[in-house]
C-alpha cells in the first residue's frame, strides 16, 4: 500500500527544480492539504485501536493483558515515536471522534490542517458537552469563511484561538469565568536547567500581567542606542535583569565614544507598560456580557475586561472623520479574526505620566516602535517609501477631500489610535504582533516634498505592519491590494452598536 501511494503521489508532483514558481506554490498548497487527509485516516487508526484496547479491558481480560496505556505502547512500537507522544496522538485522535465529528470531517477534507485542528481541540478542551456542538458549528463557519475570502487570510494562531475563545465566551460564559479563576491559581514562574550552562525560563502568569511584562521588557530593550549591536530578544533578555536589579536602562554595549545613550542618572522614572483592553461600553456598565479583547493576547470575558477597567481612565472612542464606523475597509492583508474596532476601550497602568525619550506622554499617541521583531535599526517611513516608489500601489479613495492632517506625515492623535484599534495586529496574513507595537504604513508613500500630491496620512491610506513585515513589503516583492469593496457587515463580526458608542480605557 505505501510502496502505491508513494509513486502515485511521487509521479503526481514531479520533480520541482521544472516547476514554474507560482506551480511550486500550487503543488504545496495541494500537498499540504493530501497531509491533513492522511492525518485525518492515521488518527482514526489510532483512535479505533484506543477504542479496541479499551473495550478489551473493560470486558474483563486477565489483570495486565492490557492497561490504559497498551495503545500507546503499540502505537509507539509501530511508529517509533516515544510513548507520551503516541498517547498525545491517540488522544487527539479519540477527540476528533467523540468530541470533534465536526472538525475530524474539516480535516478528512483538507479544510483544515492538523496544527488547527488541534488548536481547536486545545482550545475546546474545558468545554461542557452541552455546547461543544455548537462552539463547533461558529468555529468552522468562521475558518470557512475567512477562506472563501482568498488571498491567504484564512484563520490560523491566534486569530484562530480567538475565534475559538469568542464562541466559547458567548455560549458558556459562567464556564469561562470559573476556568479563568482556577487558572489564575495556578500560575507560577521558574527555572530549568538546559545545556551549555543556560537555563528556561518558564512560568504562567495572568494575560494582562503578561502583556505589562512584555511592555516593559520592550521599553528596557530601546533605552540603548541604535549602534547597540545585540538583537533585539537578547536585549529583552537582559532587560529582564535589569528589572529584577531595581533599574530601568538597559547598559549600552556598542562601545562608542559617541553612544547617544543618556546617562543612568538622567533615565526617566520607570512606569508600569502600555495594556490596551478593548470592551464595549455596554459590557463595562454591565448591561451585556459581550466579551473584550486585550491587546497582544485575545479575547477575554466581561468580567475579567471590567476588572481591568477599574482604577481605569475611561474615554469615549474618537472616529476619525473619514473612517468607516461599520469596520475597517478589506485590505489583502486580513486584519484580527475579532477586530478590536468592534470593541472600545484602551487601558494604560500608568505609576507615572513621565516620558521616556522617543516615547509620548500618557494619553498621546503611541508612536512606531523604534525596534520590532529582532531589527538592531530603526527606519522611517521615508526610507520604506523610496523603495515603495518602484511598485506603485492602487489609490484609496479620495471621494471626499482629505482633511489638513491628510498633509501631515504622522497621524493625529486620534487617527492613529484608530488604526490600532480597527487592526489589533499587523496586517500581514497570519501575524500576531500587537498593532500597538507597529509602524502605520503609508499604502501609496508620503510625498515629504508635495504632500498634496499623493500618500495622504489617512484612514484608507494606512495599514500598521510589524517592523519586519513594513520592511518586507516594501521590497517590491510584494504587493498591498485593497479589495473594491468594504467587507461586508457580518453577525459574527459586526458590533450590535456603532463604535462611536463605545469608550475606551487607558
Amino acid at each position: 500500500m505505501f510502496d502505491e501511494l508513494r509513486d502515485s503521489v511521487v509521479g503526481a508532483v514531479g520533480s520541482p527544480a521544472v516547476l514554474t514558481d507560482a506551480r511550486l506554490v500550487d503543488v504545496m498548497v495541494g500537498l499540504h492539504r493530501l497531509e491533513a487527509v492522511i492525518a485525518e485516516r492515521t488518527l482514526a487508526l489510532m483512535a479505533e485501536l484506543g477504542v479496541r484496547r479499551n473495550a478489551q479491558v473493560r470486558v474483563g481480560l486477565p489483570s495486565g493483558c492490557w492497561s490504559s496505556c497498551g495503545e500507546e505502547s503499540e502505537v509507539s512500537a509501530a511508529l517509533t515515536m516515544g510513548r507520551a507522544f503516541a498517547g498525545s496522538q491517540v488522544a487527539f485522535g479519540l477527540s476528533l471522534r467523540e468530541r470533534l465529528p465536526r472538525v475530524r470531517e474539516a480535516l478528512a477534507a483538507g479544510e483544515l490542517d492538523v496544527y488547527r485542528a488541534r488548536l481547536i481541540d486545545s482550545e475546546t478542551r474545558n468545554v461542557d458537552d452541552e455546547h461543544l456542538a455548537a462552539v463547533e458549528s461558529e468555529v468552522l463557519a468562521r475558518v470557512r469563511a475567512a477562506a472563501a475570502g482568498g488571498g491567504g487570510v484564512g484563520l490560523t494562531g491566534r486569530r484562530l484561538a480567538n475565534a475559538v475563545r469568542r464562541a466559547v465566551v458567548q455560549v458558556d460564559p459562567a464556564g469561562v469565568r470559573a476556568r479563568r479563576v482556577r487558572a489564575k491559581r495556578e500560575r507560577f514562574v521558574g527555572t530549568s536547567p538546559c545545556e551549555d550552562a543556560m537555563v528556561t525560563l518558564i512560568g504562567k502568569l495572568t494575560a494582562d500581567d503578561g502583556r505589562i511584562l512584555e511592555g516593559r521588557l520592550r521599553e528596557v530593550a530601546n533605552t540603548v542606542c541604535p549602534r547597540d549591536p545585540r538583537t533585539f530578544e537578547q536585549r529583552k533578555a537582559d532587560a529582564l535583569m535589569v528589572l529584577i536589579s531595581g533599574n530601568s536602562q538597559l547598559p549600552c554595549v556598542c562601545g562608542r565614544v559617541d553612544c547617544t545613550q543618556p546617562a543612568a542618572d538622567a533615565a526617566p522614572v520607570a512606569r508600569k507598560a502600555l495594556v490596551h483592553v478593548l470592551v464595549r461600553e455596554s459590557t463595562l456598565c454591565g448591561e451585556d456580557e459581550e466579551p473584550g479583547y486585550l491587546g497582544g493576547y485575545g479575547i477575554i470575558d466581561a468580567d475579567h475586561a471590567r476588572d481591568l477597567a477599574k482604577g481605569a481612565v475611561v474615554k469615549p472612542v474618537k472616529v476619525p472623520a473619514t473612517a468607516d464606523p461599520a469596520g475597517r475597509a478589506g485590505e489583502s492583508s486580513e486584519p484580527a479574526t475579532d477586530p478590536p474596532g468592534r470593541s472600545a476601550a484602551d487601558q494604560k497602568r500608568t505609576q507615572s505620566a513621565a516620558t521616556q525619550p522617543g516615547r509620548q506622554a500618557a494619553g498621546a499617541s503611541p508612536e512606531p516602535e523604534p525596534e520590532l521583531d529582532g531589527d538592531s535599526e530603526a527606519a522611517s517611513d521615508a526610507e520604506y517609501g523610496a523603495a515603495a516608489d518602484a511598485v506603485p500601489d492602487s489609490a484609496p479613495d479620495t471621494a471626499a477631500p482629505p482633511p489638513d492632517s491628510a498633509l501631515r506625515y504622522r497621524p493625529e492623535a486620534t487617527l492613529d489610535t484608530w488604526m490600532r484599534i480597527v487592526f489589533g495586529t499587523c496586517a500581514w496574513p497570519h501575524c500576531d504582533v500587537p498593532a500597538w507595537d507597529c509602524d502605520l504604513d503609508h499604502r501609496i508613500p508620503f510625498d515629504h516634498n508635495n504632500p498634496a500630491a499623493g500618500g495622504p496620512t489617512t484612514e484608507a491610506n494606512l495599514t500598521p505592519y510589524c517592523r519586519r513585515h513594513h520592511r518586507l513589503k516594501h521590497t517590491g516583492h510584494w504587493r498591498q491590494h485593497r479589495r473594491p469593496e468594504p467587507r461586508r457587515p457580518d453577525p459574527h463580526r459586526t458590533p450590535p452598536q456603532p463604535i462611536r458608542d463605545c469608550c475606551t480605557i487607558w
